[in-house]
């Protein structure tokens, strides 16, 4: 016969509370990050989604495709781990600006029609950066 270990009271309300709050909770991106993606978002001609992005896009489901975020659900705030913008006709270049979001580790945007060089502001992202996918576009230059 097997004996069940019983759950301490404390654990399963934790546990319930984080299950019903984590969709409710808006964890928001700081207004420097914003204005990095909406530039990016500009400079590649993203036509799918013209909606402005706010600091709530890591909440935003029309963005979770193309936006990855870790949020810390202590200080309400998120950062920006990855872009996927893979096969999206973007065209353009690429800003220098998006070196500034220094937690990258995935950058996906093959299959575009993506022109010039790779920002050397890039190399910023140094060994954190995980996935760097740009084959398939006109861009020049090593990260």
């Amino acid at each position: 016969m097997r004996h069940l270990v019983p759950m301490q009271p404390h654990l399963v309300l934790t546990l319930l509370y984080f299950l019903i709050t984590r969709d409710l909770v808006q964890c928001l991106l700081p207004d420097d990050d914003v204005k990095t993606l909406n530039d990016f978002v500009s400079s590649v001609s993203f036509k799918k989604n013209r909606t402005p992005l706010t600091s709530s896009v890591c909440s935003d489901e029309d963005w979770r495709q193309h936006i990855s975020c870790e949020t810390n659900l202590t200080s309400n705030t998120s950062i920006v781990t990855g872009l996927n913008f893979t096969g999206q006709h973007l065209s353009g270049t690429l800003p220098p600006s998006l070196a500034n979001l220094r937690h990258l580790m995935s950058f996906k945007l093959s299959d575009n029609s993506l022109t010039s060089s790779i920002p050397a502001e890039y190399a910023q992202w140094g060994s954190s950066i995980v996935s760097f996918w740009v084959h398939v576009n006109s861009l020049q230059g090593t990260l």
